[in-house]
C-alpha cells in the first residue's frame, strides 16, 4: 500500500530541497551511492519544476472551471516516465530475471517495500506484450480523495507513465522491442471506483481493443494563449458578473425605497394608530392616525420617544405590557390609558407582537381608540339593564291586570242590565284589554325563551299540556263559537319539552281560531307515535278550517315579524316562538295543507316532539 500520497497541487508548493515522500525518484535516491546523488537531485529539480507546470495548470483549471485536456496530464505522464527511469537504473543488477514476468514482479516488490505502491497483476500476455495492473489507489488518487476532488476522468497520468516505462524495460530485450508501449488508466479510484487498473501494451494493441492514445496537439506556447484567453473570457464574466449584481443591488434598493413608501401609505391609511417600536422601547414609527389619537402635529416629535412617556402609568404599564409581549410573544385587545400631548388621556385597545428583521428586534404595535365605544357599552348595559326591569314589569305586572281586567270585562258584558250601547262600547274595551293581553304575553314569552337551552329541556305529558292549552284559547275567544275536537290519550305521552311548551299550542291554537272566518270555528287536535330517521317522535296535529297559507309562504310564516295577514292584530313572533321552543328541544314543525293541492281549505300545522321514557 501507498502509506502516504501527494496531491498535484500540493507538488506546486514545494521548493528545490524539499522532500517529496515516497516519490519514486527520492525512492531511487535512497538507494544510490553518494557520488550520484547529485545527478539524482538534478534530475529530480527539473522534473519537480515541469510537475509545479503541471499542477498548476490543474490548479488554473480548476478555478476557471474548465476540464483538465490532454496537455496537463502529458506532461505528468512524460514525468513518471523519466522518474521510472531513473528508478529502474538505480534498481537494475546483473542478476535481473531474463523473464519479463518475472522482471515485472521484481520491480513491483521493489516499489512495495519501497513505498510506492502496492500493485497486483492482473494480466500478463507475454506474446502480445499486454500487461493490466491495478492498485488501491495511487499517488494521484489518493491526493484528489483526500482533497476532496472528485474526477469525472481517470486521473493518474504520473502512474501511467511511471507503469509505460517499467514495462518498455521488461520487454526491450525482445525482437520486437518495447519503443511503441505505452500505458493508460481505464478506472480510477478518483472518480469512484474501487481501484486504479492501468493496462500497458503497444499502441495498436490497446487501440484494437478500443482504446484512443491521445497525442498532444498543443506546444506550450500555444497553451499558455488558449490559458490566457480563457482567464481574459473568465475575468470578463467575472466583470459582467459583478455589473449585473451592481444593477441589481441599485434595483433592489430602488425597490426597497419604493416598497417603504408603499408601506408608510397603507400604513397611514390605517384608521388605527400603527406604531414601531425598537427594542429599547423608542418609537421609531407612527402613522398619521396615531400622531392625532396623541394630538401631536409632526412625526418628529413622537418618533424617538420611550413608549412608556405616552402611558398614563408610565412604565408600570409599558412593564406589564411588556411581560406579556415576553410571555406570549404577542398581545391582543389590551387596554391601556394613554396621554395626548395636551394632558388629556383615551383609553387605547393595543394589539402588539414582536418581529425580527435583519438588524434587531423590533414590536408592531396597533392602537385602537376605544372611549367614545366603551361609553357606547355602558349604556348598552345601562339600556340592557332597563329593558330587563320593563320586560319584568310586562311579564308579571301588567300580564296580571291585564288577565284581571279581561275577567271582569268578561263578567260586565254578561250583565242583563247594560244597554246595546254600553254592550257594544264594552266588546270594544274587552277586545283592546285581550289584544294587549296577547302582545304583554308574547313579549314576556319571547324574552323567555331567549334564555332556554338544550339543557332546559324536560319531561312532559303532551296530552296534558294540550288540554290546558286547549282550554285556555277557548277563554281567550270566549266571544266566538269555538269547537275544539281532542280526546286526550288515556296512556302518558311523555315528551321533552320545556315550560313553554303549553304557550306554543296555545300560540298555534290561537291562530287557528283567529284567521277562521266560519261563524262557528273548528279546529282538530289529534297525538300519535311516529318514527322520523330512527328517532321516535310524538306527533301533534292541529288542523283548521281558516283562509290557509300558500304554498310559497309555509316556510316563511316561521320566520321572526313575518305576517302574512296584516289585516288582523298581531306581532309576527307567535310562529317563530313556536319554532323556536320546538328546535330547542331537537323537535321539528312544519305546515301542511288541510286538503291536498288546496291550501285555501285550511292548514294542519304538524309537530314533532322526540319521545321521552318515564324515566328521563
Amino acid at each position: 500500500m501507498v502509506t502516504r500520497s501527494v496531491h498535484p497541487r500540493a507538488l506546486a508548493c514545494l521548493r528545490p530541497g524539499d522532500q517529496l515522500p515516497q516519490d519514486p525518484i527520492r525512492a531511487a535516491a535512497s538507494t544510490s551511492s553518494v557520488d550520484d546523488l547529485t545527478e539524482v537531485e538534478l534530475t529530480f529539480d527539473s522534473m519537480k519544476a515541469i510537475m509545479n507546470v503541471a499542477s498548476g495548470l490543474y490548479s488554473l483549471k480548476k478555478v476557471l472551471k474548465t476540464d483538465v485536456g490532454h496537455f496537463e496530464k502529458d506532461i505528468l505522464y512524460r514525468v513518471g516516465a523519466e522518474a521510472a527511469r531513473l528508478y529502474l537504473d538505480r534498481r537494475a543488477t546483473d542478476t535481473a530475471p531474463k523473464e519479463p514476468k518475472d522482471a515485472l514482479l521484481r520491480f513491483l516488490r521493489s516499489m512495495a517495500s519501497d513505498g510506492i505502491g502496492a500493485f497486483e497483476i492482473l494480466r500478463f500476455d507475454h506474446e502480445r506484450r499486454l500487461v493490466e495492473l491495478s492498485a488501491s489507489a495511487t499517488i494521484e488518487a489518493i491526493g484528489f480523495k483526500e482533497y476532496g476532488d472528485v474526477q469525472k476522468d481517470v486521473s493518474c497520468s504520473y502512474t501511467a507513465g511511471f507503469i509505460a516505462a517499467i514495462c518498455r524495460r521488461i520487454f526491450a530485450s525482445q525482437p520486437d522491442g518495447a519503443s511503441d508501449i505505452e500505458a493508460l488508466e481505464v478506472e480510477c479510484a478518483a472518480g469512484g471506483s474501487t481501484c486504479c487498473r492501468f493496462l500497458a501494451g503497444p499502441k495498436k494493441e490497446l487501440e484494437a481493443l478500443g482504446h484512443r492514445i491521445p497525442t498532444a496537439s498543443e506546444s506550450i506556447s500555444e497553451h499558455a494563449l488558449k490559458l490566457n484567453e480563457e482567464i481574459l473570457e473568465s475575468n470578463l464574466k467575472l466583470q459582467n458578473a459583478n455589473l449585473s449584481l451592481e444593477r441589481q443591488v441599485i434595483k433592489r434598493g430602488e425597490d426597497l425605497r419604493k416598497a417603504e413608501e408603499k408601506f408608510r401609505s397603507m400604513v397611514n391609511l390605517s384608521p388605527d394608530a400603527v406604531m414601531i417600536l425598537g427594542h429599547d422601547g423608542r418609537v421609531s414609527l407612527i402613522n398619521e392616525t396615531g400622531l392625532r389619537m396623541l394630538a401631536y402635529q409632526r412625526v418628529e416629535d413622537v418618533e424617538g420617544k420611550i413608549i412608556s412617556s405616552l402611558l398614563t402609568d408610565g412604565t408600570t404599564a409599558w412593564d406589564k405590557l411588556a411581560w406579556a409581549l415576553e410571555k406570549e410573544n404577542i398581545v391582543r385587545n389590551v387596554e391601556v390609558r394613554f396621554v395626548r400631548m395636551d394632558g388629556t388621556e383615551f383609553v387605547g385597545e393595543v394589539s402588539a407582537r414582536f418581529t425580527e428583521n435583519h438588524v434587531e428586534r423590533l414590536l408592531q404595535m396597533i392602537v385602537r381608540d376605544v372611549t367614545e365605544r366603551n361609553e357606547h357599552l355602558e349604556d348598552l348595559r345601562e339600556a340592557r339593564q332597563e329593558s330587563g326591569f320593563f320586560n319584568t314589569l310586562l311579564s308579571h305586572d301588567i300580564v296580571n291586570h291585564l288577565s284581571a281586567a279581561m275577567h271582569f270585562t268578561e263578567n260586565l258584558r254578561k250583565s242583563p242590565h247594560l244597554s246595546e250601547d254600553d254592550r257594544r262600547n264594552l266588546d270594544v274595551v274587552h277586545k283592546n284589554i285581550k289584544g294587549a293581553f296577547e302582545l304583554a304575553a308574547v313579549v314576556r314569552d319571547t324574552a323567555k325563551a331567549r334564555t332556554l337551552g338544550e339543557g332546559d329541556c324536560e319531561m312532559k305529558d303532551v296530552g296534558h299540556v294540550l288540554t290546558e292549552a286547549i282550554e285556555d284559547s277557548k277563554h281567550m275567544h270566549s266571544d266566538r263559537k269555538v269547537r275544539i275536537n281532542f280526546t286526550e290519550p288515556t296512556d302518558r305521552c311523555y315528551a321533552r319539552g320545556n315550560v313553554l311548551l303549553s304557550r306554543l299550542f296555545s300560540n298555534i291554537l290561537t291562530n287557528s281560531i283567529k284567521f277562521d272566518p266560519h261563524q262557528e270555528v273548528v279546529v282538530d287536535v289529534t297525538v300519535d307515535a311516529v318514527h322520523d330517521s330512527g328517532t321516535a317522535y310524538w306527533r301533534v296535529t292541529i288542523s283548521d278550517r281558516g283562509k290557509g297559507i300558500p304554498d310559497e309562504d309555509k316556510k316563511r310564516v316561521f320566520d321572526r315579524y313575518y305576517r302574512r295577514d296584516t289585516s288582523m292584530p298581531g306581532t309576527g313572533l307567535g310562529l317563530f316562538l313556536a319554532a323556536h321552543l320546538i328546535n330547542v328541544c331537537r323537535g321539528k314543525i312544519w305546515a301542511e295543507n288541510r286538503v291536498e293541492g288546496d291550501p285555501s281549505q285550511g292548514t294542519v300545522m304538524v309537530m314533532l316532539l322526540e319521545k321521552a321514557v318515564q324515566s328521563w
